[in-house]
């Protein structure tokens, strides 16, 4: 949707993208270029895909035979060693396609990566949140106005649902004890009480969650809203006008699983533990929302432009029309 995701630190991406930027202006992209994929033998078109350590559609559009369906082979090549560099390694051609947030990829953009988003991979709801607030069941902590004056966990000073859930709180610098502490070591910092609070994003806040002695105070929907699907599958668009069949295929098998897991949800999140070689029993955890045919929702998308602009993350005002398209998607109506 940090690693996990994104989470994608903002602070360590933009570092990332003045670097990766000069190389661009250099003609240096790397070594491994997105040109048209390779038709091998089965006639499928193969590309090369970042692997991303959260649940994604890719996943099951691979396991579930979408990509063969649609005369696509995708070669996981592992996880890179920082979250930030799928984007940087989008944009100067290294793979065609990957997924990040749409915070990530206005901020991408703003910087004058050649990338945009073609498709949805994940949304968020009051029963499937993707981010939770958490506290101990005996802390005496009810709901989000009681966190004023405790220390709360927080992957990033600079993290957006953070600073959006302190304006909304309005909660000042200062006002609660900031602690910095990475997604995977949160819940022990919370058990054993060396923070009052965490904000925890799935799958790690739902695993917590299933102690007996944690709480939920609040979650993602309680700042932003509900969200149908922010834009999140992207590619390299020097790649897209190049290639614009094999994007639609593309988008189609994202299209297809996305379908295929809302409705087979049980089997969705077995499907992504296994990719991600987790223990089966913990499938339900990895079941986020997969939002409808992976229309990307116009709203989610100004939802997060107006939130990274607001916060200072864009070099520059970023239009809609730059950061998404859906007219790749079989399902969009115009």
């Amino acid at each position: 949707m940090t690693e996990t995701e994104r989470k994608y630190a903002i602070l360590g991406f933009i570092a990332a993208l003045v670097l990766a930027l000069a190389a661009l202006a250099a003609g240096c992209g790397g070594e491994k270029k997105a040109d048209a994929p390779k038709q091998n033998a089965e006639g499928l078109y193969e590309f090369n895909f970042p692997n991303v350590p959260w649940s994604d559609p890719v996943y099951i559009a691979d396991a579930k035979g979408f990509f063969k369906k649609h005369g696509l082979k995708v070669n996981f090549t592992g996880y890179l060693a920082n979250i930030n560099d799928i984007v940087t390694n989008v944009a100067s051609g290294n793979f065609p396609f990957a997924c990040q947030h749409a915070s990530t990829l206005a901020v991408g953009i703003s910087n004058g990566y050649p990338i945009k988003a073609v498709a949805a991979g994940w949304g968020t709801s009051a029963e499937k949140p993707m981010l939770r607030f958490l506290t101990l069941k005996d802390s005496g902590i009810n709901t989000l106005a009681d966190i004023r004056g405790k220390k709360v966990a927080i992957p990033t000073p600079k993290e957006l649902e953070w600073l959006e859930a302190k304006d909304k709180l309005g909660l000042k610098d200062g006002d609660v004890d900031e602690t910095v502490i990475s997604y995977e070591k949160m819940d022990g910092a919370l058990l054993s009480r060396q923070v009052d609070v965490l904000m925890l994003i799935n799958p790690f806040s739902d695993r917590l969650l299933m102690n007996k002695d944690v709480k939920q105070i609040g979650t993602l929907v309680d700042i932003v809203g509900e969200e149908k699907g922010w834009p999140q599958q992207f590619v390299n668009t020097e790649f897209l006008k190049k290639n614009p069949d094999i994007v639609k295929r593309y988008v189609a098998a994202i299209a297809d699983a996305n379908d295929w897991a809302r409705a087979n949800p049980d089997e969705a999140g077995l499907v992504i533990a296994k990719a991600l070689d987790v223990d089966p029993s913990q499938g339900a955890l990895y079941n986020p929302v997969f939002p409808e045919h992976a229309l990307i929702d116009k709203a989610d998308a100004e939802l997060w432009v107006r939130i990274s602009g607001k916060y200072g993350l864009l070099a520059r005002p970023v239009t809609l029309d730059e950061l998404y398209t859906n007219e790749y998607n079989p399902y969009y109506k115009k």
